[in-house]
């Protein structure tokens, strides 16, 4: 009687290391495996990162030279005739003035200028939201 008792105490607890070892065992694989996906996820996201602070950068430059040149053609502008009041009598604004932007007055010039840097401002920065956009879904 007391060496079936031993018997069934020995094989509930050998049974139990046996469990405890199993469970321990793909427990620590699972572990492991989330661990690597956390250290890949975290990888991928620095790298991210940076590609994003480059591409600002990158964007933040194209916005300067778009600016600068901007700039320069404003400058450029300051020979052109100013638009001359509306004449009360004629309907023309200017005699001789046409559409083409060689003859265009001081101002509207300036205004289509304007519109084309942001024009292009906009445009690099589609540029670059479509670059970042591409490499996280890589």
């Amino acid at each position: 009687m007391i060496k079936n008792i031993i018997t069934v105490i020995f094989v509930l607890f050998f049974g139990y290391i046996c469990y405890d070892y199993g469970y321990k065992t793909a427990y620590n694989k699972e572990y492991k495996i989330k661990v690597e996906q956390l250290t890949e996820q975290q990888a991928r996201y620095l790298e991210l990162q940076k590609k994003s602070v480059l591409y600002q950068l990158e964007k933040e430059n194209e916005i300067k030279s778009i600016n600068s040149k901007h700039t320069a053609i404003i400058n450029s502008l300051r020979n052109r005739p100013e638009r001359t009041p509306k004449d009360e009598s004629t309907s023309i604004v200017c005699a001789g003035a046409g559409s083409t932007g060689e003859q265009l007055f001081r101002e509207d010039a300036e205004f289509l200028i304007g519109q084309a840097q942001l024009a292009e401002i906009l445009k690099q920065s589609l540029t670059v939201c479509r670059r970042y956009l591409l490499e996280t879904n890589k």
